[in-house]
């Protein structure tokens, strides 16, 4: 085989493993509720799929975002991903956000996102 063709095969199948291992970004159904989003979400986590499930939690972050209690959820799983991946300062910023709205929000939150963040933060710093 010659040296051009070598490197031409080699190109070649750099450039399909490439295009294949680059999963495009999916699209999101403007009629999904924060709910259905949030299982995406824990669907790519459970497959781990960290990356895509950040992807869903941005989206509910950016969809519904007003919303603290749709908040809190969201900025905590992405917070607990980061954690588990190691990446302590951005888990750090996204569960002091959680603890940022409970200092406003209080007790018209669900109360577990706020010891679950507690928790993270208590792990993370260790």
């Amino acid at each position: 085989m010659s040296t051009k063709k070598s490197i031409f095969t080699v190109l070649l199948f750099t450039a399909v493993f490439a295009l294949a291992s680059c999963a495009s970004t999916p699209t999101v159904s403007d009629d999904l509720t924060p709910s259905q989003i949030v299982q995406l979400g824990q669907s790519a986590y459970d497959k781990g799929n960290y990356k895509l499930a950040i992807f869903y939690y941005e989206e509910v972050l950016s969809r519904f975002g007003t919303d603290p209690s749709i908040s809190v959820e969201a900025n905590y799983e992405i917070g607990h991903i980061y954690a588990k991946t190691n990446k302590k300062d951005n888990a750090k910023n996204y569960f002091n956000a959680v603890l940022e709205l409970y200092d406003i929000y209080g007790l018209s939150l669900p109360q577990q996102y706020k010891k679950l963040s507690l928790m993270g933060l208590n792990s993370i710093s260790n």
